[in-house]
């Protein structure tokens, strides 16, 4: 996790710190605990792909995307909206299993659940050249 290049963060400290969690997790693809970060029946869309419902489907999806990488690591910019729904603006740091790295912008939108876990994700980035190289 990278967090000297956040600008502007309107989260509460203790979702901020979910958050961070959650995209640590997803940096290190640990599949059940990122999974534990959404609701059973959430959906996870990325880009124009047909949304992941459910939590063996969001699974499937993060193993799929997990697949050619050897690292990631988040670098989050700009965070806007409140505690329940937010908007992220990050770079993502792709190591890619060849040992070379990439970086891509992206935005990603969260709805979370009166729980507090991830009801909606929905992820954009043009991460075709990320995948061409893996």
């Amino acid at each position: 996790m990278i967090l000297t290049s956040l600008k502007t963060n309107q989260l509460s400290e203790d979702t901020a710190a979910w958050y961070w969690g959650f995209l640590r997790t997803v940096g290190s693809r640990e599949l059940e605990r990122a999974l534990s970060y959404f609701e059973r029946d959430a959906s996870l869309q990325v880009n124009s792909r047909v949304p992941a419902y459910g939590r063996l489907a969001i699974g499937a999806e993060l193993e799929r995307y997990w697949g050619g990488l050897a690292g990631l690591t988040h670098e989050p910019i700009t965070i806007l909206g409140n505690d329940s729904q937010f908007s992220a603006e990050v770079l993502a740091h792709y190591t890619l299993s060849d040992g070379s790295t990439m970086i891509v912008p992206a935005s990603g939108f969260v709805d979370r659940s009166a729980n507090g876990l991830i009801q909606s994700l929905r992820l954009f980035a043009d991460i075709r050249p990320v995948f061409k190289r893996a």
